[in-house]
């Protein structure tokens, strides 16, 4: 399995992509925040394909939600860590 930003693919040629990510999602520790997102997501028994889909698709969109209040590149991965369950609770 490999996801790099926002391209999700399997050792068996299934592919994805999210293409909702923002420039402020390359902040420092922005794919730490991704990478532990989606080790809870394992936790609670995703497959590594819907793991690494929905990590993508919370992170992205997480960043979408903090350009109002940040910026573009004005956020901190904190930030975006703290955003990450209310976008989850919108599914």
């Amino acid at each position: 399995m490999v996801s790099l930003y926002g391209h999700i693919a399997t050792p068996g040629g299934e592919c994805w992509r999210e293409e909702s990510g923002d420039a402020g999602l390359g902040t420092s520790g922005s794919g730490d925040v991704r990478s532990g997102l989606l080790a809870g997501l394992l936790s609670r028994g995703a497959t590594p394909a819907q793991g690494a889909c929905w990590a993508a698709w919370a992170h992205a969109v997480s960043g979408q939600r903090l350009v109002p209040r940040f910026g573009r590149i004005g956020f901190l991965a904190r930030e975006l860590l703290d955003e990450i369950p209310h976008t989850l609770a919108t599914v």
